[in-house]
C-alpha cells in the first residue's frame, strides 16, 4: 500500500502522512473519538502505533480541500483491526458530508488498485443520516444490517465488494483508456 502518498479527488487531495508528520498523529490519535475509530480500546503509545504506520496497516492521509489548501481532518484506512476498512476524522468535530465523500472515494480507488483484498469495510455510528447512507448505496457499498464483530445496536456497516468496485469504477477507467486510443 506504500505505492500511493498523493491522492487527487475533485474537491480535495489526500497527502499520506510521511515519517516526519507521525509525531503529530500520535497527539490526535489520543482523541477518544479518532482512536476509538480506528479501532483501539486506549489512546495508543507511540512505538506501536508507529510500527502500524510503518508497516501500512494503518494509514492515514490529510484531508486538503483545493480552496483553503490546509488540513481538515483524516481519512484513514485500518487494515490491522479484523477487515480492512476507511473512515474519516474532521479536525473541527463537524462532518462535511462533500469532502468526506471525495476522500472515500479516492480512498476506495487506490484501495483496489493496489491490494488484492476482496471487500472494503466502513463502520458508522448509528443513526446514519439519509444523506450519508444513500451516497453510501450509490458510491457501491452494500449495507449489512446486523454484521458479527460490532455492536449492532451502536454502529451499522456498509461493505463494498471487489466485484461491484470492478462494476461501478473499472469499466469508467476503460472507457476513459479507449476514448484516449482514438
Amino acid at each position: 500500500m506504500a505505492a500511493y502518498n498523493k491522492l487527487e479527488g475533485e474537491l480535495v487531495t489526500l497527502k499520506r502522512i510521511q515519517r516526519a508528520g507521525w509525531p503529530d498523529i500520535l497527539e490526535r490519535f489520543q482523541a477518544p473519538e479518532l482512536y476509538d475509530m480506528a479501532g483501539l480500546k486506549k489512546a495508543p503509545e507511540q512505538a506501536p502505533l508507529f510500527e502500524d504506520l510503518d508497516e501500512d496497516e494503518l494509514l492515514v492521509f490529510d484531508i486538503v480541500p483545493h480552496e483553503g489548501g490546509t488540513s481538515v481532518g483524516y481519512a484513514v484506512l485500518v487494515h490491522y483491526d479484523g477487515p480492512p476498512y476507511v473512515f474519516t476524522y474532521f479536525f473541527s468535530g463537524q462532518l462535511d458530508v462533500d469532502f468526506a465523500s471525495d476522500a472515500i472515494l479516492q480512498m476506495v480507488l487506490a484501495f483496489f488498485q493496489y491490494t488484492q483484498e476482496p471487500r472494503l469495510y466502513t463502520f458508522l455510528p448509528k443513526p446514519v443520516p439519509d444523506d450519508i447512507h444513500d451516497r453510501l448505496l450509490e458510491g457501491g457499498f452494500d449495507h449489512q444490517e446486523d454484521y458479527p464483530v460490532i455492536d449492532n445496536d451502536e454502529e451499522t456497516c456498509y461493505c463494498l465488494e471487489r466485484f461491484t468496485y470492478e462494476a461501478y469504477y473499472q469499466d469508467e477507467a476503460d472507457d476513459e483508456v479507449e476514448e484516449l486510443e482514438f
